[in-house]
C-alpha cells in the first residue's frame, strides 16, 4: 500500500509544473567569449559589473545587460521545503516561465531575448574569456 502512496505522490509531483519551458528544449549554441555580442562580452568586465546586474531575490542572479528588460524579465526560485528545487526566469510580458535547473552557474545574463549562460562556475571573477557560454532563444 505504501508503494502505491509514493507512486501516486511521485507523478502528482513531476506532473505539476509551474513552468513553460525548459532550457534543455530550447534552441541552443555553445558560443566562446569572443562570439558574444559586444554588449554581453562588456557587462561581464568585473569592474561594471555590480552596475548592470538586476536581481529579484538576491544579487548577482539575473543580469539584464539592455535596461528595457528591467520590467520585461524577473526571476524566483521555486522552493520545496529549506530547498531550492529550481529556477525560473519569467517573461512578463510574454507570459512564458523558463526553467533553470538547480546547479546552473550563474549570473543568467539576458540580452534580446537571448539567454547566455556560462558552462562554468565562478566564472565572472577569475577567467570569464576563457569559458564556453550557451546562448539560448527564448521564445
Amino acid at each position: 500500500m505504501m508503494k502505491y502512496l509514493l507512486f501516486v505522490f511521485v507523478v502528482l509531483l513531476t506532473s505539476c509544473t509551474d513552468y513553460d519551458y525548459r532550457l534543455s528544449k530550447l534552441p541552443n549554441r555553445e558560443l566562446a567569449y569572443e562570439e558574444l555580442p559586444k554588449e554581453v562580452q562588456a557587462s561581464l568586465s568585473v569592474s561594471d559589473y555590480d552596475s548592470i546586474c538586476f536581481a529579484i531575490n538576491s544579487k548577482h542572479l539575473l543580469m539584464l545587460v539592455d535596461t528595457n528588460d528591467y520590467n520585461k524579465y524577473k526571476y524566483e526560485s521555486v522552493v520545496f521545503g529549506p530547498w531550492i528545487v529550481y529556477n525560473i526566469i519569467i517573461d512578463i510580458q510574454k507570459a512564458n516561465v523558463y526553467r533553470v535547473e538547480q546547479g546552473t552557474p550563474h549570473p543568467y545574463i539576458i540580452y534580446k531575448d537571448k539567454l547566455y549562460l556560462a558552462d562554468d562556475f565562478n566564472f565572472i571573477l577569475y577567467h570569464y574569456k576563457e569559458v564556453k557560454y550557451t546562448e539560448y532563444e527564448l521564445k
